[in-house]
């Protein structure tokens, strides 16, 4: 397949097409910014996307779109191997999978999986605060179809 990019492509809109099987970004952010589409909040960035430090990606990068995000029908695969995945530096509204194998004398013997919501942060204990996790309860499994 060959490449283009075609400025003005929709003669009715203002549309830039870049045609191509892989759009390669050389840089950290991705930034989605209309005008017209602003809260009257006419100050600071727009990051939609930014390949963020210790190689994360990250969406709404400092909560830059003030009215934050919205995924219209989401898949979300969270992948958490140990409970130690519930930091202590958890933010409220974190949500943390947490899969556990248990062994008996070596041999597996059955499995969990738990999702953990951060409820925010206990300021009561020695040493400053630590953020608090509840598992979130589910009803009785069910095969998919």
């Amino acid at each position: 397949m060959a490449t283009d990019i075609r400025l003005d492509d929709d003669p009715n809109e203002q549309w830039v097409t870049v045609d191509a099987i892989v759009l390669n970004v050389a840089g950290s952010d991705l930034i989605l910014d209309s005008a017209a589409r602003r809260n009257g909040n006419n100050r600071g960035f727009r990051r939609a996307l930014v390949h963020s430090a210790g190689d994360g990606l990250t969406v709404n990068f400092n909560n830059d779109y003030p009215n934050g995000v919205t995924i219209n029908d989401a898949r979300l695969n969270l992948r958490n191997d140990k409970r130690s995945a519930l930091s202590k530096d958890g933010r409220r509204g974190d949500l943390v999978l947490t899969h556990e194998i248990h062994r008996l004398n070596g041999e597996v013997v059955g499995e969990s999986v738990t999702l953990w919501l951060c409820i925010g942060s206990s300021s009561l204990r020695v040493g400053g605060s630590v953020a608090q996790w509840v598992p979130l309860s589910t009803g009785e499994p069910v095969d998919g179809v």
